[in-house]
C-alpha cells in the first residue's frame, strides 16, 4: 500500500510498519453516533445525540526483518503496560489502548500477528471537531495517496510511461524517510530529505515536457503528479504541525503536553492556548494543542 503508513507510538517508543508489513485490510475507519430516542404520544419522536465515538480497530500483518522479534516485544510491552498509545494510519489517528496482540513466530525474522485496538479519542478530527488541525504526517500521507491515485489513473487518464519510474522513486524515498525518521516528518534525516528532494526534482523534470506538450491526456496526469510532488516537498521541508483541537472530558494537561509536545512541563502552553489555568480541569472542554 504505497503512500500509506502505519505507526504505533507509546511509552516504549514508536513502531513503524512499512512495505509488506502494512495490512491489506484495516479498520473499520468510521465510527458511531450514540443517540437516545424519545417517543411521545401521537407518534412524535425526538433524538438526543450524545456524540461521535470511534469504533474498535483490528488488523493483521507480518513483521519481517532482523528486528521483527524485538519489535514484536515492543508492541507486546505496550499491550502489557496498558498505556495510552497513538495509532496513525494514513490521514487517520487515534489515542487508545492495545487490547490484544497475538504474534505467532514462524521464524525470528518472520512473525505473523493480529492486533486489536480500542480507541478512546479520534485525533484526526474527523466527525469530532470540524476543521481540526492535520498533522504533517497526515498531510504527507494524504498527498501520497493522491499521488498513488494519479499513478493508478483513477481520473481516467493513464500515467505516461516516462513518469512511472520517477513516481515510484519519490514514493520509495518518502517511505524510507519516514521509516528512518521513526514515523514522523520532523524525524526525517537530512540525507533522506535530500533524497526526497532529488526524487521530486526527477518527477518535475520528467513531467515538464509533457505539461508543455499538446497532448492533454499526457499533460493532465503529468501536471497532477508534479503538483503532488511539489506539495510533498513543502511538507517535508516545513514539518511544523498545525494546532490540534480535542474535545475532552476532565482533561489532564500534563499528559497531553507529554504526548503532543514531548514535555509534561509545557502544560502551560496548552492551558494558555485553551484559555485554562488549571492543569486538570473538571468538565468538558475544547483543548487546543499548539503547533510545535
Amino acid at each position: 500500500m504505497a503512500g500509506l503508513f502505519l505507526t504505533l507510538g507509546g511509552p516504549s517508543g514508536n513502531v513503524v510498519f512499512s512495505s509488506l508489513e502494512i495490512p491489506q485490510e484495516f479498520g473499520p475507519l468510521g465510527g458511531k453516533q450514540v443517540v437516545v430516542r424519545h417517543e411521545f404520544p401521537g407518534g412524535l419522536i425526538t433524538q438526543d445525540d450524545l456524540g461521535a465515538f470511534p469504533l474498535p480497530l483490528a488488523w493483521s500483518g507480518i513483521l519481517t526483518g532482523t528486528g521483527a522479534m524485538a519489535r514484536a516485544q515492543q508492541i507486546d510491552r505496550m499491550r502489557a503496560q496498558g498505556a495510552d498509545v497513538t495509532l496513525a494510519y494514513g490521514p487517520f489517528a487515534w489515542l487508545g489502548k492495545i487490547t490484544m496482540f497475538e504474534p505467532k513466530a514462524k521464524h525470528q525474522w518472520l512473525i505473523p500477528y493480529h492486533i486489536a485496538f480500542d480507541p478512546a479519542q479520534d485525533l484526526s478530527g474527523v466527525g469530532v471537531i470540524p476543521g481540526a488541525g492535520q498533522s504533517a504526517e497526515q498531510a504527507l500521507a494524504t498527498q501520497g495517496m493522491e499521488l498513488d491515485d494519479v499513478v493508478a489513473g483513477d481520473d481516467g487518464l493513464a500515467l505516461p510511461d516516462t513518469l512511472a519510474t520517477p513516481a515510484a522513486g519519490l514514493d520509495s524515498a518518502v517511505q524510507q524517510g519516514l521509516l528512518n525518521g521513526n514515523g514522523t516528518v520532523a524525524g526525517i534525516q537530512p540525507a533522506d530529505s535530500a533524497a526526497i528532494s532529488v526524487a521530486i526534482a526527477a518527477v518535475q523534470a520528467a513531467a515538464a515536457p509533457l505539461i508543455a506538450g499538446v497532448d492533454a491526456t499526457q499533460a493532465s496526469p503529468a501536471a497532477d503528479l508534479a503538483a503532488r510532488a511539489a506539495a510533498m516537498g513543502v511538507i517535508v521541508a516545513s514539518p511544523r504541525a498545525p494546532a490540534r483541537y480535542l474535545l475532552l472530558i476532565n482533561p489532564n494537561l500534563f499528559s497531553l503536553a507529554a504526548q503532543y509536545l514531548g514535555d509534561a512541563g509545557l502544560w502551560g502552553d496548552i492551558a494558555a492556548a485553551s484559555a485554562l489555568s488549571d492543569p486538570q480541569p473538571v468538565g468538558q472542554f475544547t483543548i487546543t494543542i499548539p503547533a510545535i
